[in-house]
């Protein structure tokens, strides 16, 4: 490997054997372009720090990619053996290896920890156990077959949608694909559990009873709630799989995603597909009369009004899915990362020697040349590339004027070594 900087990429996991080991990968950008390379799998001897901060240390020194002031980042999962900030793999590595390399939690884990933490809602942990009941009943061999003909009748037998699909509590992409199932397939479930409600079997014909006792207005308009708001977290975790996605891309992504959920329209988007699937499959919706209530009353009670859902249940798990966002998902947790988003061509601040100081600062970069060369690039270059949107284009700009624009380069080479996915890892 000849160029100068690179990123650590490391990852502990089990083999089939139940063995600990830890995954070695580096990035490196070479002629303008990104490359990962795989180094190995190395047997970690414990699950402590100390344990596992020598295996990427001695694979990197035994390559001969063992230079103190070139590692640009490193890029791990937030466990805390990984991430501690006095103990963890990133502390030690700094500490006692590589004293630059900036610490980056892989955004699309990022994401997930977001989907975790809502999933603690009530409301949501009502939808997932009936969800898990449903897949539960129809695991079984009649119930099934009897699922299965019922959706070909009624011409929902499509591949995508022809089973129901088994929750993961971690997953954003398993919960949204077991929303969609559920949705698409409401029709055969209620025919289906109707069917085996009369089944002499009693086991079975209590569950499917069941089933049919929770099948209603709640159950479909959160159905249809956190199947939306877990579809566009999923488009975004999958957008976060791209190997060369940036940290600004990232982010600009991530703010594109709370405006999506704090759209004034939404609510009326998922109202309306409830409300559509009430009426298909001619569900009971309740007849809300008009009583004084107690107010004790009013919160307990089931019978919802359309502002109802947009109060109770909507508002609340917008507001958290976003402020979990905020909170795991923000460049400004990071002077760094803040800093280093004055590269990104859509940046206000591009190439403002000022917006990059804890940058610089941080690399050791001559803050004087890069003054100069920011401003001789930006008139030169920019005027006349007014599309260049993400780091890796302009580095292919610079790449054949590197030895004229040496510290740019220098900076452009370590920004794209902040790594934003887990994919070549995973």
């Amino acid at each position: 490997m000849t160029e100068k900087y690179f990123s650590l990429l490391a990852d502990e996991s089990r083999d089939c054997g139940e063995i600990e080991q830890i995954s070695v990968c580096v990035r490196y950008v070479y002629e303008g372009e990104l490359h990962d390379y795989f180094f190995n799998f190395i047997r970690a001897e414990g699950l402590d720090t100390n344990s596992i901060v020598v295996k990427p240390a001695h694979v990197l020194a035994v390559v001969g990619v063992c230079v103190r002031d070139h590692m640009a980042a490193q890029c791990n999962d937030g466990a805390s053996t990984m991430s501690g900030r006095l103990h963890g793999l990133q502390a030690l590595m700094r500490s006692k290896v590589y004293p630059m390399a900036l610490y980056v939690h892989w955004w699309a884990h990022r994401l997930n920890l977001v989907v975790v933490a809502c999933a603690k809602i009530s409301t949501k942990r009502v939808i997932y156990a009936s969800i898990e009941q449903l897949y539960t009943f129809f695991s079984n061999l009649a119930p099934l077959d009897f699922f299965e003909k019922t959706q070909k009748v009624l011409g929902t037998h499509e591949a995508q949608h022809r089973e129901l699909k088994l929750l993961s509590k971690t997953r954003w992409c398993c919960q949204s694909e077991a929303c969609s199932a559920v949705a698409h397939t409401l029709g055969g479930i209620i025919a289906a559990t109707v069917h085996f409600a009369e089944d002499t079997n009693t086991d079975r014909s209590a569950a499917a009873q069941g089933i049919i006792n929770f099948i209603d207005t709640h159950f479909v308009v959160c159905l249809q709630l956190f199947r939306k708001v877990l579809t566009l977290t999923s488009y975004s975790a999958n957008y976060m799989q791209d190997k060369h996605l940036d940290i600004g891309i990232a982010v600009n992504h991530i703010d594109t995603l709370k405006m999506s959920l704090s759209a004034e329209d939404l609510f009326d988007e998922i109202w309306d597909t409830a409300k559509a699937l009430l009426d298909e499959h001619a569900i009971p919706q309740p007849i809300v009369k008009r009583r004084r209530v107690c107010k004790e009353d009013a919160v307990n009670s089931r019978v919802w009004i359309k502002s109802d859902y947009k109060v109770r249940l909507f508002d609340p798990v917008v507001r958290l899915f976003i402020a979990e966002l905020n909170r795991r998902c923000s460049k400004d947790t990071c002077s760094v990362l803040l800093a280093m988003s004055s590269l990104i061509p859509t940046s206000d601040d591009f190439l403002k020697i000022h917006a990059t100081k804890f940058f610089i600062e941080h690399y050791h970069l001559n803050e004087e040349l890069q003054s100069s060369e920011f401003t001789v690039f930006s008139n030169q270059y920019r005027k006349a590339n007014p599309q260049l949107k993400t780091i890796l284009e302009v580095i292919n700009i610079i790449e054949p004027h590197k030895m004229v624009y040496t510290e740019l380069y220098k900076a452009y080479q370590i920004a794209c070594n902040i790594l934003v996915t887990t994919a070549e890892n995973d």
